[in-house]
């Protein structure tokens, strides 16, 4: 199978709205700089990469919505939106999911 496309729309959700809290960091892990960028840069790259992923949704706390929007406006990614976190993981993924069924119904 060549590796470079897919014969169907591929789309991904990233759950970033952790707070860090299990870490006792001021700043939610997802944010932290390692090697002078944020650790969820390192991951939204790695998919926006990938040519057959079309869709990048980041869950995202309200808290950090614009700090997520500064990063993907400054690195210019052109697949990755956000979406709001929820209290739980598996809700913070479903509301990805929403938003990208909104988008397939919006095209």
């Amino acid at each position: 199978m060549d590796m470079d496309c897919a014969d169907f729309k591929v789309a991904a959700v990233l759950p970033a709205g952790g707070s860090g809290l299990r870490m006792n960091l001021s700043l939610p892990k997802q944010f932290y700089r390692v090697l002078d960028k944020p650790l969820i840069a390192y991951t939204i790259e790695a998919f926006e990469r990938v040519p057959w992923v079309k869709r990048i949704i980041v869950t995202v706390s309200e808290d950090y919505e614009s700090l997520m929007n500064n990063l993907i406006e400054s690195e210019g990614y052109q697949k990755t939106k956000i979406s709001a976190a929820a209290r739980t993981r598996h809700r913070s993924i479903y509301n990805g999911i929403k938003e990208l069924e909104a988008g397939v119904e919006s095209s």
